[in-house]
């Protein structure tokens, strides 16, 4: 068995192209990326992309990008946390866009089910509201792409942010009132 590469020679070998570093990236973050990408599609409402899915579509948009420079494992998981959160609103977008049955007469599960997703609070509300707060404040939106594109933790986070836990912890309270006052707004 081969020994666990550094994290700095793993992301020094990816900006230089090197495929296996790539591979060994993705499965030192496959399982994190899975559970969050779960964690997502639980609380969802509708159906929404499968998590497996998901996890390959954000190693496909970071990779087939040609964005390598990632500096570290905290920035790497910045730019997934970024990239899950595009992914699922283009989905969205998609799945929203997708014309009715022209058969009027017989309404399914489905279009019901559509109807009453497009007029609940979903992703796309929340990627609005998270687009407003980048304006206002760009680090409370690298905050909730974090703890819930990214599922990271306070301490990860603050690590990630170069700041102290404490500082995590009044963001995290501000962006969660700014978000409900937002999708409240909407409704």
């Amino acid at each position: 068995m081969e020994p666990e590469p550094q994290a700095g020679d793993l992301f020094d070998r990816i900006r230089n192209g090197d495929p296996i570093a790539a591979d060994q990236l993705f499965q030192s973050v496959h399982d994190d990326l899975r559970r969050v990408a779960g964690k997502i599609a639980r609380h969802e409402k509708g159906r929404t992309m499968h998590a497996t899915v998901l996890v390959h579509e954000v190693w496909l948009r970071l990779f087939a990008s040609g964005q390598r420079a990632y500096n570290d494992r905290s920035h790497f998981i910045r730019c997934a946390a970024k990239a899950m959160r595009q992914i699922l609103i283009d989905y969205k977008r998609a799945k929203k866009a997708r014309k009715r049955p022209q058969d009027a007469d017989r309404v399914s599960f489905d279009i019901l089910l559509e109807q009453f997703e497009e007029r609940s609070g979903d992703l796309l509300a929340l990627d609005a509201a998270l687009e407003r707060l980048r304006l206002a404040h760009p680090d409370l939106e690298q905050l909730i792409e974090l703890r819930f594109f990214a599922g990271q933790t306070e301490s990860e986070c603050a690590q990630a942010l170069g700041v102290v836990g404490r500082t995590i912890q009044r963001r995290w309270k501000i962006a969660q009132a700014y978000l409900k006052h937002e999708l409240e707004r909407n409704d």
